[in-house]
């Protein structure tokens, strides 16, 4: 079902965009290509934040034992530099994730709580013509161990072109994703599939 949605979901997710956000492809290659200096400068910016973040399992106390998850859509994911930093900050703090780059651009990533907070701060300071959570999930466990066997990806982001929507929705629904799927594209939730831990941003 979640396949077959995808079809119109580009067409729901142009629908909600603000007015005046929408651009051709052309035109938001060069407005990259012109921002490359600054944001290299904001890459740098990011990586010295995120420096020393990451905590060890012994160094988390258990307010910090929590599974956390976030959806987030983005007009397009084409600069080079912003691919680089959804990979590499998400390995430098452990978390996995997917992210579909092109038009639209949608990130879904997952790991200790604390790190996806620090992970979604640090790409929300990069330059973006839109950028916001519209999904999030937050799960409360008794500690390391059990935030590891919630896990549903890998360390690290599995990336899909530009054409492969349909294929970044199916592995959504294959890691048990789908729902935060559907909130990062605003496509109505699927019968019974309600979650109360599953919170939708209005974005």
């Amino acid at each position: 079902e979640l396949v077959r949605d995808v079809a119109d979901s580009l067409a729901v997710a142009s629908a909600a965009e603000e007015p005046g956000l929408r651009g051709g492809s052309e035109e938001d290659a060069e407005e990259d290509e012109h921002c490359e200096e600054l944001q290299q400068m904001m890459l740098q910016r990011g990586r010295w934040a995120l420096q020393g973040s990451a905590y060890s399992s012994e160094q988390r106390g258990p307010k910090e034992s929590q599974l956390g998850r976030r959806a987030m859509y983005s007009h397009h994911i084409i600069n080079s530099g912003k691919r680089q930093a959804i990979k590499e900050w998400a390995a430098q703090l452990r978390l996995g994730g997917l992210a579909k780059i092109g038009w639209p651009g949608v990130i879904i990533v997952e790991g200790h709580e604390a790190d996806v907070r620090r992970y979604v701060e640090a790409l929300s300071h990069l330059k973006w013509k839109q950028f916001v959570v519209r999904g999030e999930q937050i799960d409360d466990v008794d500690c390391d161990n059990s935030v590891e066997s919630l896990r549903q990806l890998p360390v690290g982001v599995e990336e899909f072109a530009d054409d492969d929507m349909s294929g970044f929705a199916a592995r959504c629904r294959e890691c048990g994703l789908d729902e935060l799927f559907r909130m990062a594209l605003k496509i109505p939730a699927s019968r019974g599939s309600g979650s109360s831990k599953l919170q939708q941003k209005r974005k």
